[in-house]
Order: structure tokens, then sequence, then C-alpha cells
């Protein structure tokens, strides 16, 4: 089952198989969590966060994560190693917004062959899920910036293959249609990470970026999934594509030249009422 076609009230009973657990996080060795609070520049125009923030939000609590377990940036540097997010999909139930405290949780969920798998879930203060995620990433060797294998990693980590934070892990995202709206964008200095390539949530803004604007009026992102295909560094020129795939999705295919650099599907339901 998609998620993409699970009502909201469905969504939080999948939830509810999931609380008990997240209500004893700390009994659990392979769950780490941090809090934050929304902050005016996490925003949209709604004063909800931005799902870009989001999975800044993410990539801050995994890397604080990965850091405890003595695998984070600077141990994998001496290595010659890095981290890159590969796959991404996002389901969301409701949007935090400005000012509100949440807390993310991240836990790896093993290795499905050159990925490692890890889920996140955002709570509310009342600890109801508000935000789930799942995700597949790709250590890659800095020299031949080709996969490694990552058995040597599992030792580092203990994982928990059977709770998950949505229905489905992230997929091969095939992207079936006609471009009605193409742009190009220039990857720049506020765009780079410090792995010296765009960073991975510049694509969803990218991706955002290509919708039409009267869209955020009256609709906004229930689920949201991407395949991050190539690297894209300063200066590069990115052709962004959009496809319409049904009346509340689209499909976003971004070009390097002729390189595939990211794939992204986006399904919307009407904003509710302020």
């Amino acid at each position: 089952m998609n998620a993409a076609d699970v009502d909201s009230s469905g969504l939080h009973l999948y939830y509810d198989a999931i609380h008990n657990y997240g209500a004893h996080t700390n009994m659990n060795p392979a769950a780490y969590e941090e809090q934050n609070t929304i902050r005016w520049n996490h925003t949209d125009t709604a004063g909800n966060i931005r799902l870009s923030m989001v999975a800044g939000l993410f990539e801050e609590t995994a890397a604080a994560h990965i850091e405890k377990r003595g695998v984070g940036f600077e141990a994998l540097q001496e290595r010659g190693e890095v981290w890159v997010l590969s796959r991404m999909y996002i389901n969301i139930t409701r949007y935090p917004s400005w000012g509100e405290t949440v807390t993310v949780r991240t836990w790896p969920k093993g290795v499905d062959r050159l990925f490692a798998l890890r889920d996140f879930l955002i709570v509310d203060s009342t600890g109801a899920p508000v935000i789930g995620a799942s995700s597949a990433w790709i250590l890659i060797d800095l020299k031949s910036r080709r996969p490694k294998r990552l058995e040597s990693m599992l030792s580092n980590f203990v994982c928990d293959p059977d709770t998950h934070a949505v229905d489905r892990s992230p997929a091969a995202l095939a992207i079936n249609g006609t471009s009605e709206y193409e742009e190009t964008v220039t990857a720049q200095y506020a765009d780079m990470d410090l792995n010296g390539h765009v960073n991975n949530a510049r694509y969803i803004d990218w991706s955002f970026n290509a919708m039409p604007q009267t869209l955020f009026g009256t609709h906004e992102a229930k689920t949201f999934e991407i395949n991050y295909l190539a690297e894209a560094v300063w200066k590069d020129s990115i052709t962004v594509r959009r496809m319409r795939l049904s009346d509340e999705a689209y499909g976003i295919e971004a070009y390097n030249g002729t390189k595939a650099v990211f794939r992204s599907r986006t399904d919307f339901w009407p904003r509710a009422a302020q």
C-alpha cells in the first residue's frame, strides 16, 4: 500500500501502532532523538515548517547519531569515506508551525545491498507523530567515488528493522509524463554543504520552486519522495522539469546537461483552513 493512498485518519491509525515505541525510545538502544523548536526561517508563508527544513532536521539528527557512534563526518574523512543520501520518502500528517517544539527521532534499520536504511519520526509536544520518513544512504569512497560495502559499519550500530516510521521504504522513481514547465537554476555558494556539493535539502526547494505558485495557496504536500542520482557543484546549471501526474500529483526531473541529478514526486492535499 502506498502511503499516498492513506487518508489522515488512516495514517493516524498506522502511527498509533508505533506510538508505544515512541513513548519508550530511551529504552530502545537503536534510537536517538533531539528536540527542536521551529524557527521563523524554517517556515513557509502559512507559518508551517517547509519540507526542506524537515529534511534538514532529519540530516542534523542523523549526523548527531552517527557522530555518537564513532562514524561521523571527521572520522569518515580520515578513512576517505562519506555518507550520501540516495533516497527518501516522507509522509506528513500535520506540519509543525512557528514556535512549536518537536522531537525528531531516528533509528537505523539495517542494510539492503549497498543501502543503509534509516527511519525518522517527528512527534509533537503531546507525543503524537506528525511526520514520518524512511531513507536509504550510501557510503562513498572519496577517491573512487564509488559505493562501498557496509558490513564493516554494522558493528557501530544497534539496528531496529521491525519498527517503521512509514508504511514503506523509498523506491526507485520513474517519472512518466510530458514536461509542462521547466526552469534553469544555477548551483550557488548558499546551496553548498560541507561535502562540497549541493545539499540534499536544496533539491527539495528546487522541486517546490518549480511548482505552480497558485498551488500553495490551496494545497500542501502530503507525501514527498526523492531519488538523488548525481551530485551538483557550484555553478552547475541544472534544468528542472515539471510533469503533472494527476490532479494533485507532480513529478520533477532535474538534469545537468544529459545527466540526471534527481527525481522527485509530490502528492498534495487541500490545505486545512486556518
